[in-house]
Order: C-alpha cells, then structure tokens, then sequence
C-alpha cells in the first residue's frame, strides 16, 4: 500500500530517479538485443521484445516503489538489479528463436550466468550501502521468479523438457493467484535459507539444460527435480502461513512466498 509520505519532496526525487535508471535500462536492454542479432543469428524480433518485456517489467516495478522510502535514490544494489534485468528479458526473447536457441547454448548459458552473478551482487551492495528496503527485496524477488520462468520457457523450447517444466516458473504467479481466496497467503514469511538454496538450484539446473552439454535423460531429471524441489518449498511455505499465529503475521521483515 502506499505510505502517507508518497507525494513529499524525496519521493517526487525517487520518482525521477526511478524514471530515469528505467530509461537507461531501456535502452541497455535493446542495445545488448541488437549486439546478440549477429551473435546467435536473429531477427530485429528478439530486441524488440526484450525491450518489451523489460519495459513491463519495469512498469510492474514502479507500483512497488513507494516502499523505497525514505531512500530518495533507487541505490547501486537496485541498479544491479535493473541491469540483471535487462539481461533477463533479453533471455525471455530468446524463446521466440528456439532454433537459434539450440545453435547457441552456450551463448545463451552465458548470458543467463551474466545475470545469475548479477543476482549475487545487488543484495551485498544493498546490505553494504545501507539502502536495504521492501522494494528492494521486492524487485530482486519479483526478477527471480521471472527469470525462472523464462528459463523454464526456454528448456521447454529447446526440447530438453516438455511443457511440464513451465510449472517451475508459474508456482510463483500460482501462489499470488490463490492469494485472492485466501488472505492468509498474503502475510510475510521468515527469511529462509532452504528458499534461497533452492532458488539457486532452480536457476542453476535450468541454466544447465540450455547448454549442449546436458542432454536428456540428464536435462529431464534436472528440470523434473526443480519443480519437485519449488512444489516442497512453496507447499512449506502455504502450511507456514495457514497455520500461522497472529503474533508471526505481525513480523514486518522476510518475504511474500516463493524465493529468498
């Protein structure tokens, strides 16, 4: 919810900080597409639709970005984070090439290892600047589960795994959906190290598949064993907060379900 502070001078500053780190984004999001035109052989489609998917992105963002306050700059960690972005949504496009996904996986491993590193980074920077917020965490969250399921979109068009996979990055947008029925779902859960490990196996595992390297039965047991491995994590996490005590909805800090 907006706080009460949302129309005062270091929000109106965080606005145009928010709008302007968006832009440059924008703009490095198509770049880098451009740049990957002759490297993996597409077509002006792939940098159009990174830029695309990167501007929604965004614009989902900034619905969140009162909880920045009372921070009046975004900060170097949510930088970060709108870099890793950009990387993100230009492996999103890939899924429209699967053929030029399959010549290069390598390529595209890469590029989803560029943003996997990225990830480690903005938390670190935020912790160290002391620029930690709600938003913050929230951004860096709402980017995971979209990177999961962009890879798990891409290990399907690749043809190392069947549709089935896309389960590993649609439990998230499942998870907020059953939030409209039931209010419990929308408290705060604790920090969890088990959610973070899995996250990490969940990106690594898929990252994995893209590559020539891993083939199926291997890359089949891999996707399978992610969305296994995400079903316990979230299924923890709705038992947790069914059975909650009014004193554990109270914590203000942790996460909303799903990762970190």
């Amino acid at each position: 919810m907006p706080h009460a502070s949302d129309h005062s001078p270091p929000f109106a500053l965080l606005k145009r900080d928010g709008r302007l780190t968006a832009s440059i984004g924008l703009a490095g999001a198509l770049a880098l597409g451009i740049a990957l035109i002759p490297l993996f052989g597409l077509g002006w489609t792939q940098p159009a639709a990174a830029a695309l998917l990167f501007a929604a992105f965004m614009g989902a963002a900034a619905r969140w970005l009162p909880e920045h306050l009372p921070h009046a700059a975004l900060g170097a960690a949510n930088r970060v984070t709108v870099l890793r972005a950009a990387l993100v949504a230009n492996l999103g496009a890939l899924a429209l090439a699967p053929e030029a996904l399959a010549a290069h996986g390598w390529g595209a491993a890469a590029l989803a290892l560029g943003a996997l590193a990225l990830d480690g980074v903005d938390g670190w920077t935020a912790r160290r600047f002391g620029l930690a917020s709600p938003f913050g965490a929230r951004f860096d969250q709402e980017l995971d589960a979209l990177t999961i399921l962009i890879l798990a979109a891409l290990a399907w068009r690749v043809g190392d795994a069947g549709a089935w996979a896309l389960l590993a990055g649609l439990l998230r947008y499942l998870f907020v959906a059953a939030q409209a029925g039931l209010p419990k779902l929308r408290g705060v859960l604790p920090p969890s190290q088990r959610r973070r490990w899995i996250c990490v196996f969940a990106v690594s595992a898929l990252i994995a598949i893209l590559t020539p390297a891993v083939a199926p039965p291997l890359s089949t047991g891999l996707a399978a064993a992610t969305v296994a491995l995400l079903s316990i994590s979230f299924a923890r996490d709705i038992t947790w907060l069914l059975k909650r005590r009014p004193s554990e909805a109270a914590k203000r800090h942790g996460t909303r379900g799903g990762f970190a």
